[in-house]
């Protein structure tokens, strides 16, 4: 349990940093945009979320399953680290023709695919419990954030082409050390040989990764639905009123992706992964505290730079966070059991069950505006709790009956 903890409050300070990074760039970017510019921002932003989920649900969610079977898979990960550098270099590319052209959507391409390259390594150190290095790229993408965000804020003109230019160019800069510095990862996919390898690879993988990737667009749906409708009913400032609150709230998604990933390998590798669940489950209640204390501390901020004349953030995200962001955690621990054990089919059943029940909600965002998105946020992952716990334990009779059959 030591060296759970351990790696467990390493890849929680690892999530904190990576997505503390993107809080910090939401933050200021709701002061130094227009609102009209900030909304087209978070729009842009819920797309970049759904590619991520896409990305990782065809590649990084069957990678940390695979990595962690038995035999020798470093030849599986030299060929996904190939085709990942090939995305990086089209990234590049992409950097230099939208700074030529002045084309933010360019950029945005770019930061985009160089998002999903980063993504690959830290799932890779998290996939081989290497839980240090993942931390090193967060801490990298901080610094280069936190020095971009000033450049903005007092050397660069304010534009949303040059908030992805600072975006694009802190991504690229944090994950090419650790390309470069590992020679395993010096590789790109060229040869004939090694795409039918590759294309082989992608074959066996793929029912795996059909139930990844419908899960993952089913689970973007209850958090992102609201703010694709959002401009159908509102003005520009309230539209990035809420956007604002969206992004705010991304830290949450980084942190369950931490979840997801880190946990996959201790279940897949332990002896009996049924006990196991039964002592994580519980321990991941509370690190919602940690967030906690950083989004009340930060929300004196949060009020002063979005537009805010109708509502007191402090006690509405006060309750999201006890009653709505507990139930998504620990939701996500019954996940990632679901994902080691190979029965991904389950995690699909529940997040379509959760889309259901947010599109069902969507009349209260449209009545209530705010109050109604954390209400609908609240209900969806209370049912998302209920909804994994059933099927936990129905999975547990049925792993008992087969036994019995069996015997």
């Amino acid at each position: 349990m030591k060296a759970y903890l351990k790696k467990g409050g390493t890849a929680v300070l690892d999530q904190v940093l990576f997505s503390g990074s993107n809080f910090l760039l939401n933050l200021f970017l709701v002061k130094l945009l227009t609102p009209t510019d900030y909304g087209l921002f978070g729009s842009l932003y819920s797309l970049y979320l759904l590619t991520i989920i896409v990305f990782g649900a065809v590649w990084l969610e069957p990678y940390n399953y695979y990595k962690n079977r038995p035999g020798d898979t470093r030849q599986y990960t030299a060929l996904n680290a190939s085709f990942t550098n090939l995305l990086l270099l089209l990234a590049l590319g992409l950097t230099v023709v939208g700074w030529l052209a002045h084309a933010y959507l360019f950029v945005y391409a770019s930061y985009t695919l160089t998002t999903c390259v980063i993504y690959f390594y830290k799932r890779h150190f998290l996939s081989i419990l290497s839980v240090g290095r993942s931390l090193y790229i967060s801490v990298l993408y901080f610094v280069l954030i936190s020095a971009g965000l000033l450049l903005l804020n007092y050397v660069i003109p304010q534009s949303l082409f040059n908030a992805f230019l600072v975006l694009n160019g802190a991504t690229i800069l944090s994950v090419l050390p650790v390309v470069l510095s590992n020679q395993q990862f010096r590789t790109v996919l060229y040869r004939p040989l090694a795409w039918l390898q590759f294309r082989d690879m992608m074959v066996q993988q793929k029912k795996y990764a059909f139930h990844c990737v419908s899960s993952g667009i089913l689970s973007w749906v209850p958090s992102n639905i609201y703010f694709i409708l959002l401009p159908l009913f509102y003005s520009s400032e309230l539209n990035a009123y809420f956007k604002a609150l969206q992004n705010i709230s991304l830290p949450i998604t980084h942190l369950n992706i931490a979840i997801v990933s880190l946990l996959v390998p201790f279940f897949i590798r332990s002896a009996n992964p049924h006990k196991l669940i039964q002592q994580v489950s519980g321990l991941f209640v509370l690190i919602p505290v940690l967030y906690l204390l950083v989004i009340l501390g930060l929300s004196g901020s949060i009020e002063h730079y979005v537009y805010n004349d109708k509502y007191d953030l402090k006690p509405l995200w006060l309750c999201a966070l006890l009653l709505g962001i507990i139930p998504e955690i620990t939701a996500n621990v019954f996940k990632a059991f679901f994902r080691s054990i190979d029965r991904p089919e389950l995690v699909t059943r529940i997040n379509l069950g959760n889309a259901c029940v947010a599109l069902l909600c969507s009349y209260f965002v449209y009545r209530f505006g705010l109050p109604g998105v954390l209400t609908s946020y609240i209900v969806v992952n209370v049912f998302n709790l209920l909804n994994s716990v059933r099927s936990y334990r129905f999975e547990t009779r049925h792993r008992k009956k087969t036994s019995l059959e069996l015997v």
